[in-house]
C-alpha cells in the first residue's frame, strides 16, 4: 500500500466501499410524502427569512435537493440533518447528512453539462446558475464529506466524494465567459492528492 492509498484510506475510511455496494438506488424507494411536506416547510423558511437567489425555481430546487440528500443518506446508511434553521447555529444549516460514524456530509448536484464541478460565490461575478458555495466554504473546517450526487435514470447516483477539509486547496476562479460560474473545483488534481474518489454510474 503506497501513502497515497494510506491518506485515502485515513480520510474516508469505508464509505467509498458502502458508496460502490449501494450506490443508485431509486428515487421511487425514498419516501415521497416526507419531501413533499419537508419542501413546503423549507420553502416557507427561505422565503421568509432571506430573498431567495433564484425565486423563479425555488420550490422545485428544493425538491430535488431533498430527493439527492434523502438518497444519499440511504445510500450510505446515514440520517437525514431535518433541525429546524436557525442561522446563529451552523449545526441547522452547514450540513445535510449525519454519516453512519457521525461524519457531517454536505450534499450538492452535480452540473450536468460540465466535466467539472462548477460553482458560485455571492459576492463574486457570475452568470449562469449553479450551486452557491458561502454557507460550504465558510465551514468545510468544520464538516467532514462533500458529496456530488445527480439523479440519472430515476436513481439518485453518487458521482464523487470530496475530502473537505481540503476543498479549499482545489478551487479556481473561472474566466467568467458568458453564462459562466464565478469559480470551479479542480476535481483531477485532487483526486491526484487523495482528496476525491470518483464512482461510476451503478448499471442496473
Amino acid at each position: 500500500m503506497n501513502g497515497n492509498e494510506i491518506d485515502i484510506n485515513l480520510r474516508f475510511g469505508d464509505l467509498p466501499e458502502i458508496i460502490s455496494k449501494n450506490n443508485g438506488i431509486p428515487i421511487t424507494s425514498l419516501d415521497w410524502d416526507y419531501i413533499k411536506e419537508r419542501t413546503r416547510i423549507l420553502f416557507d423558511e427561505i422565503t421568509s427569512n432571506k430573498q431567495a437567489s433564484f425565486p423563479e425555481s425555488l420550490f422545485t430546487d428544493i425538491a430535488l435537493g431533498l430527493v439527492l440528500e434523502l438518497g444519499v443518506a440511504k445510500i450510505i446508511g446515514g440520517t437525514y440533518n431535518d433541525k429546524e434553521f436557525d442561522y446563529t447555529d451552523p449545526e441547522t444549516f452547514a450540513w445535510d447528512i449525519l454519516g453512519p460514524r457521525g461524519q457531517k456530509i454536505e450534499v450538492k448536484r452535480k452540473n450536468k453539462n460540465f466535466k467539472c464541478l462548477n460553482l458560485n460565490f455571492k459576492n463574486e461575478e457570475y452568470q449562469g446558475k449553479y450551486s452557491f458555495y458561502d454557507t460550504f466554504f465558510k465551514y468545510c473546517d468544520r464538516l467532514d464529506y462533500l458529496v456530488v450526487a445527480d439523479i440519472v435514470d430515476e436513481r439518485v447516483q453518487i458521482e464523487y466524494i470530496i475530502f473537505a477539509k481540503h476543498f479549499r486547496n482545489h478551487i479556481q476562479a473561472s474566466n467568467k465567459i458568458s453564462g459562466g460560474s464565478s469559480h470551479f473545483f479542480k476535481d483531477y488534481p485532487a483526486e491526484n492528492n487523495g482528496d476525491l474518489i470518483r464512482f461510476s454510474p451503478k448499471i442496473v
